[in-house]
């Protein structure tokens, strides 16, 4: 039990400090196929008023052919802003992004042609310019994209956390592609043919849909960097970034304990995430059966968290984050342990809960 025990540490340590690998100089990346492709980008949205126009009025500056609104069961203005600036849009009433997906795809699907590029965008997101013209050479026939999702307000301590996070999880993107195996599907920004859509059609079930149809497809999902940003807006406040990671930790529980029939073997790992997640929360509550050890500890945890995180930041994150953020980001993160616990009960839950977005005049740097 004492070796199991030490393997499972060493194996977890490891899948802890994997994404410094992402520090290391990568090859450069190839590009695509060399077809000239029409691009349209795919937006889901549920009462998305507060930032619907601004991202098609992004997506009509960078160059997109068009623009698909998959308004799921709106009940304010989003179809009307939509519509004055001509976008196509598919009503649904699944309230679930992924389901809201499934449904209205095929429709989208059958009007354009198999080369064709989509994209898939949140409707917070916002869009560099040149976002397309960066993009799109590098799409091939079989394969999925992504880019680099940075956060672009840092109103409040909240969305400040998702700055740090994020910059963890471009590094572990990062890693992934140094050592050649496939990328995971952000729930944002992704983009890939029309043709891949129909092979591995976009059916899913689970809360994580970004997840769930990487695990699903037989092609692979390549991490291109190369200066090409997407912009996502943060949560800023407490209880809205309490349900969606609430939300996305029930997710990977539904995968972890779903059918795995459907998986594509080499896109297995993805499983670690929720499996990794369920090791450290025990081994966070073996922790608290001692109490005065963990009060002592609990300092030098601090400082070490603070160290590991900040060493993901660069100059643009540091320029939005506080240095007391990190030590707010270490309490940010003991409260992950709670709602792991609560979704290991409550996993076969399946509602959908909306992330409420507000868009307004935030920082970023778009131009």
């Amino acid at each position: 039990m004492k070796i199991l025990s030490l393997v499972l540490n060493l194996f977890f340590l490891a899948l802890f400090l994997f994404p410094f690998l992402g520090f290391i100089s990568k090859k450069s990346i190839k590009k695509g196929a060399g077809i000239q492709r029409h691009a349209y980008a795919i937006i889901p949205a549920h009462n998305e008023e507060n930032v619907i126009e601004n991202l098609i009025n992004d997506c009509k500056a960078t160059g997109f052919d068009g623009v698909f609104v998959v308004a799921d069961a709106c009940t304010d203005k989003t179809i009307n802003k939509a519509g004055r600036l001509r976008a196509r849009i598919y009503e649904v009433h699944e309230h679930n992004k992924g389901k809201a997906l499934s449904k209205a795809l095929p429709h989208i699907l059958n009007k354009l042609n198999d080369t064709d590029a989509v994209y898939f965008f949140d409707a917070d997101t916002r869009l560099e310019k040149d976002f397309l013209a960066k993009s799109l050479p590098y799409l091939g026939d079989n394969e999925v994209i992504i880019h680099h999702l940075r956060i672009p307000n840092n109103r409040t301590w909240v969305s400040r956390m998702y700055i740090i996070l994020y910059a963890y999880l471009y590094r572990f993107q990062s890693a992934l592609s140094l050592i050649g195996v496939s990328n995971v599907i952000p729930g944002n920004g992704w983009a890939c043919t029309v043709k891949v859509l129909k092979d591995y059609p976009f059916t899913v079930d689970t809360l994580v849909d970004d997840l769930e149809y990487t695990l699903k497809i037989k092609v692979p999902v390549r991490f291109v960097d190369e200066g090409i940003v997407v912009y996502n807006e943060a949560p800023e406040t407490w209880g809205v970034s309490w349900r969606q990671r609430l939300r996305w930790t029930r997710g990977g529980f539904q995968l972890l304990f779903g059918d795995y029939s459907s998986y594509a073997f080499s896109k297995s790992f993805v499983l670690l995430f929720p499996l990794a997640s369920l090791f450290y929360t025990f081994s966070f509550l073996q922790s608290l059966l001692h109490p005065v050890s963990f009060l002592i500890n609990l300092p030098t945890a601090l400082l070490i968290n603070m160290l590991f995180y900040g060493l993901f930041l660069d100059k643009k994150d540091w320029e939005q984050v506080k240095l007391y953020d990190l030590i707010n980001f270490f309490f940010f993160s003991l409260s992950q342990y709670v709602i792991i616990i609560i979704s290991l009960f409550t996993y076969r839950e399946k509602t959908w809960v909306r992330t409420l977005h507000k868009g307004g005049d935030i920082k970023n740097e778009v131009g």
